[in-house]
């Protein structure tokens, strides 16, 4: 990656030279040469790239650099990368690719987790703990702040509903 892009992007964008700062943004966001050198970036400056009062990240450098690298920590299990989500939820509403590919991952968890359900709520092919169902309300109310249709409504309201009466199970039994 080159930094000078990303300095030069900086520049004009606080001179208001859009054409400029979208060239800059664009030389930047090819200057990566791995996933791990986005991902680097990424957790050493997703703090600094507000705009203006709210999480907004330019739309280049979100969907090329940023997302990819919060939706593979993600799908790890990364909690610090479900809070950057979520505060960059606008960018995700402003991106059906990105917004598409991340309802599928979660509403494909959701089958996943409660493939014995009535009986069990699964996490990594064991019984979850009541820890671990915090983790799946979670996502999965972050998963219903970017839905865009009914039917994926209606599947994470009743994961939820699932997941709490399977949390309240456990509570009882302790």
């Amino acid at each position: 990656m080159d930094p000078a892009f990303y300095d030069a992007f900086l520049s004009a964008e606080a001179s208001g030279l859009k054409k400029q700062a979208k060239t800059a943004i664009e030389a930047f966001v090819v200057s990566f040469l791995s996933s791990e050198e986005k991902h680097s970036w990424t957790t050493q400056n997703i703090e600094h790239l507000t705009r203006g009062d709210y999480w907004h990240v330019r739309h280049e450098l979100y969907v090329d650099v940023v997302f990819p690298s919060l939706y593979a920590d993600f799908k790890d299990g990364g909690e610090w990368a479900l809070k950057w989500l979520a505060k960059t939820q606008q960018n995700l509403l402003q991106s059906k690719e990105q917004r598409q590919l991340i309802l599928a991952y979660i509403l494909r968890q959701i089958d996943r987790h409660t493939r014995s359900w009535p009986d069990d709520i699964f996490f990594e092919d064991r019984s979850a703990t009541s820890d671990e169902c915090d983790t799946l309300l979670r996502r999965a109310t972050f998963a219903n702040s970017i839905t865009s249709t009914g039917a994926e409504d209606d599947r994470i309201f009743w994961f939820i509903e699932q997941v709490q009466t399977y949390q309240r199970r456990l509570q009882t039994n302790d």
